[in-house]
């Protein structure tokens, strides 16, 4: 499963042209981190820093002044993930209203904790791999 503080660099490295900052990726899955790494390794990011560990205990990082916070926040929450049930047809047996309340809770808190390490006026992507409104609009 993906953590709930997963961050990756976007699919097309060519997006990142010109970043000059830091990606922070984590995934708390080691198995998943490892199959989405290939896409991080492209990416032509000058700093970059993987960790893997649960996103609600993300720590925060201090300066001796102040906290440090980042001017974006990629959220891949984990969900559901009723959007890939075209390619992955065993899901169907596996899908209840359930898991949309079950993941609902979870998604707010980490947002929440993806807020947490926003600057002022920062901007934040939230994603899911559901269709749902509960996983995704209802959460933001």
């Amino acid at each position: 499963g993906q953590d709930p503080a997963t961050t990756h660099t976007p699919d097309d490295s060519a997006s990142t042209r010109g970043f000059r900052g830091l990606v922070w990726a984590n995934d708390q899955s080691t198995k998943h981190f490892l199959e989405e790494s290939s896409k991080l390794r492209k990416s032509p990011t000058p700093s970059l820093l993987v960790t893997v560990g649960n996103g609600f205990k993300f720590p925060c990082l201090f300066t001796k002044e102040r906290q440090l916070l980042f001017d974006s926040v990629f959220c891949h929450a984990p969900s559901t993930a009723d959007g890939e049930l075209r390619d992955k047809a065993h899901r169907w047996t596996e899908w209840s209203m359930n898991g949309y309340l079950e993941w609902h809770t979870h998604q707010v808190k980490l947002l929440q904790r993806a807020l947490h390490f926003l600057k002022v006026e920062g901007q934040l992507c939230y994603s899911t791999s559901s269709l749902n409104p509960l996983e995704n609009e209802a959460v933001v």
